[in-house]
C-alpha cells in the first residue's frame, strides 16, 4: 500500500535547501553559501592567466640599439598624428602612450634587450598614476609597439601559503610596420 502525498508535499523541491542561517557550528552563514547550496566556491587563482616562469623567457629578449630610439620615437609620434581623428586631442597612442613608450626607453638594457619595469617604476618615471599606465600599455600592445609576456616565481613556501607569486611583466619593443612606412615618407 503507497502513501501518495499531499498537495503541499509536492510542492516541495525533491532537493530540499537548508535555509537556516547558521551553520552546524552555530555561526552566521553567507547568502552565497545558502543560494549555493553549500557547493565549495571556485578559489581565486593565485597568477594571471596564460603566464609563464620566470626562467622560460630564452629568446624573448632581443638586443636594442640605442641609436634606433630617437627613430622609433618619432615614428610612434608619426603614427599617433595619423591616427588621430579630426577634432580629437589625442591618436590611437595617446599622449600617455607616448609618455609610457619613452618611459621603457630609459629602462631598458641595451645590450641585453631586457626590460621588466613595475607598474610603480613606470608611473614614476612618466609621472602618470596606475591606470593611465595600464591603459597606455595596453594601446601599446594592441597597435604593436609593446609585446607583453606576463611571469610568474615561485614562493618557496614549502608548509602552506601559495606557492607562487606573480611578478613584474616582462616587455619587448619593436616598430610595426605600419609605424615603420611614416618614417620613411
Amino acid at each position: 500500500m503507497s502513501i501518495s502525498p499531499t498537495p503541499e508535499q509536492s510542492m516541495l523541491p525533491r532537493d530540499p535547501v537548508d535555509l537556516s542561517l547558521k551553520d552546524r557550528h552555530g555561526s552566521c552563514r553567507a547568502i552565497g553559501d545558502i543560494i549555493n547550496r553549500g557547493k565549495r566556491r571556485r578559489l581565486k587563482a593565485l597568477v594571471r592567466r596564460n603566464s609563464v616562469h620566470r626562467d622560460a623567457l630564452q629568446g624573448f629578449f632581443r638586443s636594442f640599439d640605442p641609436q634606433s630610439r630617437g627613430q622609433l620615437l618619432k615614428a610612434a609620434e608619426r603614427y599617433d598624428n595619423l591616427t588621430k581623428s579630426k577634432g580629437k586631442r589625442n591618436g590611437a597612442l595617446g599622449y600617455t602612450g607616448l609618455k609610457v613608450l619613452k618611459a621603457l626607453l630609459e629602462f631598458i638594457d641595451y645590450k641585453s634587450g631586457r626590460l621588466e619595469p613595475s607598474y610603480l617604476a613606470l608611473c614614476k618615471k612618466a609621472c602618470l598614476c596606475v591606470s593611465a599606465v595600464a591603459a597606455a600599455l595596453k594601446r601599446l600592445v594592441m597597435h604593436g609597439f609593446l609585446e607583453l609576456q606576463r611571469r610568474y616565481e615561485e614562493t618557496g613556501n614549502a608548509h602552506g601559503g601559495p606557492s607562487v607569486r606573480q611578478i613584474t611583466n616582462a616587455y619587448r619593443i619593436s616598430l610595426p610596420a605600419l609605424a615603420a612606412k611614416t618614417l620613411r615618407s
